[in-house]
């Protein structure tokens, strides 16, 4: 009797812990975001990514931009851009500014070393800004 008791806890246990982990909320995030395509990323860990030159960086509203930094940093930096792995055909191009608001931070890409290497994200609503 005992041993049923303990299984039935125990998948009681085991169905609770699933429901929890189901009802996380979406990480999807909403900001306002300009900036400016620089150029596309061609190393093979990120192909078709853009590099964006963000037009007012702040890390309090946009997470996926860090904070200032005193050590020298690469040119494309998570301090001023980001990188966005699915901007759609006709926004890639050089030199076209875009906006966009709701996005998915996907993190730093695992194959760099660097803290300052930009976010990689997905947007879902990115347009043309003139």
């Amino acid at each position: 009797m005992k041993k049923h008791t303990f299984t039935f806890f125990y998948l009681l246990l085991l169905i609770i812990a699933t429901q929890i982990q189901g009802c996380k909320k979406n990480n999807n995030n909403i900001t306002v975001s300009t900036g400016m395509v620089i150029k596309e990323m061609t190393t093979s860990i990120s192909p078709g990514s853009y590099y964006i030159l963000l037009d007012n960086p702040n890390a309090q509203t946009q997470p996926f931009v860090c904070k200032e930094s005193t050590v020298f940093i690469r040119p494309e930096s998570c301090i001023e851009g980001v990188c966005i792995t699915n901007l759609p055909a006709s926004l890639k191009v050089t030199g076209k500014r875009i906006r966009f608001s709701q996005y998915k931070d996907l993190g730093l890409h695992y194959v760099y070393s660097s803290l300052y290497v930009p976010h990689f994200i997905e947007v879902y609503d990115a347009t043309a800004v003139n």
